[in-house]
Parts: C-alpha cells; sequence; structure tokens
C-alpha cells in the first residue's frame, strides 16, 4: 500500500476522537477519575464490612466493581463514553503492572503475565454480568457481586445486601453526573459503603 493510500485509509477509518483535542482531554480525565478512585475508596472498609481479605484481588474486585460503575455511566453518551472507559481500563491496568512491580523482587513474572491475563478475562466477563445486574433486579445484580467478590463460596447474604444497595445508590448518584462534568470535575463523591 502507498503512503497516499495509507494516509486516505488511517484518515476516514480513524475515530475523529482521535483528530480533536478531545481525545486529550478524555484520557486526561479518565487517568484522573481512576486516580479518584483508588485514592477516595475506603478500601478497609470494604474488606472489613464484606468479610473480604486484605489482598490483591479483592482490591481489584473493589477497584473494578468502581470503574464499571463510571463506564456504565459513562457508556450512556456514545463515543465520548466509550473512549472514557477505554482509558479507565488502561489507567488500570497500568496500575496493576506497578503494583506488580512492586510485590518483590522474588515474584516470577511469566507466572505474573498469567495471572494478569486471567484477570483481564474475568474482569470482561465480571463486566458483563454487572450490566446485567445493574437492568435486571437486586437478585441478578447480587449473584454477579456474589460470583465476583466471592467467586461462589458462602458468604453472609448481608454482605451482599450491602453491596448490593451500595451499588444502585452509587448508581442513582451517577446518573446525575453528566460526562461533561465527568471531564470538567475529575472526581467523583463516593458514598460510604456502610450508609
Amino acid at each position: 500500500m502507498n503512503v497516499a493510500r495509507f494516509l486516505k485509509f488511517a484518515i476516514t477509518s480513524a475515530p475523529k476522537v482521535f483528530l480533536s483535542a478531545n481525545y486529550y482531554r478524555i484520557m486526561g480525565s479518565a487517568y484522573v477519575l481512576y486516580e479518584n478512585i483508588a485514592d477516595k475508596i475506603n478500601y478497609l472498609d470494604f474488606f472489613e464490612e464484606l468479610y473480604l481479605p486484605d489482598t490483591f484481588y479483592s482490591w481489584f474486585v473493589v477497584t473494578e466493581l468502581h470503574i464499571w460503575m463510571i463506564s456504565a455511566r459513562a457508556m450512556a453518551d456514545g463515543d465520548d463514553g466509550k473512549f472514557l472507559r477505554n482509558y479507565l481500563v488502561e489507567a488500570l491496568w497500568n496500575d496493576v503492572n506497578q503494583r506488580i512491580k512492586h510485590l518483590g523482587e522474588d515474584s516470577n513474572p511469566s507466572a505474573a503475565r498469567v495471572q494478569v491475563r486471567e484477570l483481564a478475562e474475568q474482569l470482561q466477563a465480571a463486566l458483563i454480568a454487572y450490566d446485567e445486574g445493574l437492568q435486571g433486579d437486586d437478585v441478578v445484580l447480587a449473584g454477579a457481586l456474589w460470583r465476583r467478590f466471592y467467586q461462589q463460596e458462602d458468604v453472609d447474604t448481608k454482605s451482599l445486601e450491602v453491596l448490593v444497595k451500595y451499588v444502585r445508590k452509587q448508581m442513582r448518584l451517577l446518573d446525575h453526573v453528566s460526562l461533561e462534568q465527568f471531564f470538567e470535575e475529575r472526581r467523583i463523591d463516593w458514598t460510604c459503603l456502610k450508609n
């Protein structure tokens, strides 16, 4: 393919967002929103209230839940929302890779890559299950949360009830936040899990 044909192909097939400054605005907003999750969520409340072990996996599922909530809201606003979601997930994987590096020098890089690949597959399945739960009733949402947070192990139903109420309440609040507010304010006031 000659250069002129390649450039014509690249320009006509690339999304318009990549050709504007809006692209950088979305990417920057996503990374700041991700930091808002990582820095503002009280993970210990989640671990204690939901009887989760203080592990990398527990951190990951709590973080992914919050990424999904922002993403579910953003996806209602077309391409900009899709790009926001994509960059939130990219920020997550960048953070995961940094955390894995800090786990220790003795860690096995090839084993870590396999585990990250498994987490990526599980993340995709969880996002679909959460979407179904959001559209369904509390039983469907509780099932999705149980499978992801507790890996289908025995759990006190009160923990699931707390988690379902938290998600429903937070999603109601996010429904009143415009995509433009995500881009301008770049923060979310997360509700307390215990309310």
